[in-house]
């Protein structure tokens, strides 16, 4: 396979503890699954990891894209799988890791 662009985005965690800011960038899914989480700082690391997906997908495709437009969720084995307008995009492929104080996100856009 072919790889066509990559994208990286890192966020201090901290910088989302705002409800009003994370019901901005996610969808009905994505705050349905933050607001089923206990542990407010696993929800927090939820919000800065989609956050911050959302930032590196942008990049990757170096266009303008509206964060109501990208959507993350998990498949059964926990791997996060990327919808856009509601389609999963399988040419797309996400990371996110987590460490203390920050999270990053990795994309890279493969050739159909």
């Amino acid at each position: 396979m072919e790889i066509l662009n990559i994208g990286t985005d890192i966020v201090e965690n901290k910088r989302l503890d705002n409800l009003n800011l994370i019901k901005r960038f996610l969808s009905i899914e994505e705050f349905s699954l933050f607001e089923n989480i206990k542990d407010k700082n696993e929800a927090l690391n939820f919000a800065a990891g989609r956050f911050a997906a959302k930032e590196a997908i942008i990049k990757t495709f170096n266009k303008k894209i509206n964060f109501s437009n990208i959507k993350i969720l998990n498949d059964n084995n926990g791997k996060p799988i990327i919808f856009f307008n509601d389609k999963l995009t399988k040419n797309l492929l996400l990371s996110i890791s987590h460490e203390k104080k920050y999270t990053i996100a990795f994309t890279i856009l493969l050739k159909n």
